[in-house]
């Protein structure tokens, strides 16, 4: 069962307090049947284990034991509750949480053959008592375990906000019908048959009584009406033995408290004479069955005599006691019977009615995607511990908070946040892809899939939002989008993109009346290079120009590779206040940087560029590759021209160009 999480000092205190209680729910026994009595300090024990861990509980099974050193004279009951706490909270640790069942197991187990064993040896019990209390202690144990199962899920429900949403309701709620279907029908079960107990005992105790009565006024009578001696009743010379019970002794006494005449030595106890009503005296025996056997039962009556002032009459108690054991026995087989049946139709039912509700809930906790439970104001209730595992954010941090408010930054897109808010105030489903931050604020992609709950009456709930991570999806696709658009050498744009954005930025031109530069740059020597150096030394002067030449253009200028040693620049046209167009500084400083001496391999490596340019205008209807085009043949006019030049196409402008 989910348990609060309390303070250290407040498990301190907790762990002072139960082992205090322990000791004190033994000694405050119930008697269920005679000589048998139920304690509860157990129930302390399992206190501590479901709150303060195993160790605590054996400590407190310690405190708990030495009150019954105490009562019993003997440490055996000490190490059966400390064996007791032992094994219970070894099954616990290894998730066995039915606290019930765990000490059922114990004692059926380890227990009674430890009492079958132990408590005739070191206590000299019968076998027959040994056997009532190998009954007895399963059963007390059980019913302390229920107590405490039932106490402590009843502090679970209303301990903290965290409990009060359908999913952690449901983690608990087959445990608790568990619990109260057994206490419902072993305490159902158990108050007939104990009632039926004490009735008998108290019939048996009338009887006793009235027998008794019976003897003594018999006596009375006799001396009364034969005007005899206790002498001559005493000898037989009268028919009082023939009335007499197993066990039956007499004494009259004066009015000092002297014996006058008895049936047997000795002198009566002082308790029973004068004792009008019966009176059970009882041995000083540690056993509390052993001393019910060696006990006397007795009362006294007045007597009119000129020297006898009382009659008692004692008798023991090893009858009237095998008598209520022989009914204990059967009355306790009879309770355990009931338990029995209880414990499967509890078990039963409580499956029976959770079982979807369960495996539903389960699968919610266990599932790998992320799961957050709203009110309807879209305060999280419930968070799964893969919500937990995703955000970096802990159960504790989330419940009672907007989840929005602590996942979304700022790169997430606002036009799927104003959705989302869109959908929840329509109360609708909705499917979305969003970018959100983890606690250490990394970002991470999830795909959120949000349902609204409904009740039977159609009430709003809430809403339940199933998160799955697709970060690792996202990165895919952004690499795939990179290797489609982009040049794997130099990580420029490739010839794809570079048309793209090239009709962009014709499109933006034509919108705002100005005009776009292309420029197509092929290097001069770059075959030689290969073919001396080798390829990589190649591939590695590409990387060096396609660096030098980015360096020199201005912010929103383009430049692409779209295959071999050619490149492609789209570049923002400049004019002055002369209407004259600054295209040729551009192109300047692209020679330039690919004209700048650099060292390959340990190589000193010199290339040049021939830099082919056109303009887009808006005089004329072109489109992007009929400008690359352009540009291409521009460049071949520098490279027939000597190479390591530029040359500018004026076919769509009739502008001046520098």
């Amino acid at each position: 069962m989910n348990t609060p999480y309390p303070s250290v000092a407040f498990k301190l205190f907790l762990l002072v307090a139960l082992a205090l209680t322990a000791p004190i729910g033994n000694f405050l026994s119930v008697e269920l049947f005679y000589g048998v009595e139920f304690i509860f300090g157990s129930i302390a024990v399992f206190a501590a284990l479901t709150y303060l861990g195993p160790w605590a509980a054996i400590l407190v099974a310690i405190t708990g034991g030495l009150q019954t050193v105490q009562a019993w004279g003997h440490p055996i009951g000490l190490f059966t509750f400390t064996l007791e706490a032992v094994v219970v909270s070894l099954l616990y640790k290894r998730g066995w949480q039915n606290l019930v069942l765990n000490d059922l197991a114990f004692w059926l187990v380890v227990g009674i053959p430890i009492i079958w064993v132990a408590y005739p040896a070191f206590l000299g019990m019968s076998a027959e008592a040994v056997g009532l209390l190998a009954l007895k202690q399963p059963l007390n144990g059980v019913f302390n375990a229920l107590a405490a199962g039932i106490l402590l899920y009843g502090i679970s429900q209303v301990w903290g906000s965290e409990g009060r949403n359908w999913a952690e309701k449901s983690d608990k709620l087959a445990g608790l019908l568990f619990h109260g279907l057994l206490a419902i029908i072993l305490v159902t079960g158990a108050i007939p048959i104990v009632l039926q107990g004490h009735y008998q005992r108290q019939t048996l105790l009338q009887d006793v009584e009235q027998t008794l009565s019976n003897q003594a006024q018999a006596i009375k009578d006799r001396m009364e009406s034969s005007s005899a001696s206790a002498t001559a009743i005493t000898s037989g010379e009268t028919d009082i033995g023939t009335t007499s019970m197993p066990g039956f002794h007499y004494y009259l006494t004066d009015a000092a408290g002297a014996v006058l005449e008895s049936n047997t030595s000795g002198a009566p106890r002082p308790e029973c004479v004068n004792q009008r009503q019966l009176l059970l005296w009882e041995p000083d025996v540690d056993n509390p069955i052993m001393r019910a056997q060696r006990g006397i039962f007795c009362l006294s009556q007045p007597v009119e005599d000129t020297r006898a002032t009382a009659i008692t009459v004692e008798t023991g108690s090893a009858n009237y006691v095998q008598t209520l054991k022989h009914h204990s026995t059967r009355e306790f087989l009879i309770l355990a019977g009931t338990f029995s049946i209880g414990l499967l139709v509890a078990w039963a039912l409580s499956r029976m009615v959770t079982v979807s509700l369960t495996r539903l809930t389960r699968v919610a906790s266990e599932t790998r995607n992320g799961v957050i439970v709203t009110d309807p104001g879209v305060r999280a209730v419930w968070a799964n511990e893969s919500f937990s595992r995703i955000s970096g954010f802990s159960r504790k941090d989330i419940i009672g908070k907007n989840p929005g408010e602590l996942l979304q930054g700022p790169e997430t897109s606002t036009d799927t946040i104003d959705y989302m808010r869109q959908a929840i105030d329509q109360q609708q489903p909705f499917t979305v892809e969003i970018l959100n931050y983890t606690r250490d604020r990394t970002p991470y992609w999830v795909e959120i899939n949000c349902n609204p709950i409904y009740t039977k009456r159609g009430r709003l709930e809430g809403f339940i939002a199933v998160q799955t991570d697709i970060t690792d999806r996202k990165e895919a696709q952004e690499r795939l989008q990179h290797i489609a658009h982009f040049d794997p050498l130099t990580d420029l744009p490739n010839r794809e993109l570079v048309s793209d954005r090239l009709r962009t930025a014709m499109s933006q031109a034509k919108r705002r009346g100005t005009m776009v530069g292309v420029a197509f740059v092929d290097l001069d020597g770059f075959k030689q290079v290969n073919d001396t150096l080798g390829h990589d030394a190649g591939d590695e002067l590409l990387k060096t120009i396609a660096t030098r030449l980015s360096g020199v253009l201005r912010e929103g200028d383009t430049l692409g590779r779209i295959g071999g040693d050619e490149f492609v620049a789209i570049l923002a046209i400049l004019v002055d206040l002369d209407g004259r167009v600054d295209l040729g500084s551009a192109l300047d400083r692209l020679g330039q940087a690919a004209a700048e001496p650099m060292v390959i391999r340990g190589a000193s490596v010199a290339v040049s560029a021939s830099v082919g340019a056109t303009i887009y205008s808006n005089k004329t209807p072109i489109d992007a590759d009929q400008l690359v085009r352009q540009a291409d043949q521009a460049m071949y006019t520098a490279k027939l021209a000597g190479k390591n030049q530029f040359s500018i196409d004026m076919t769509d402008t009739a502008s001046d160009v520098e």
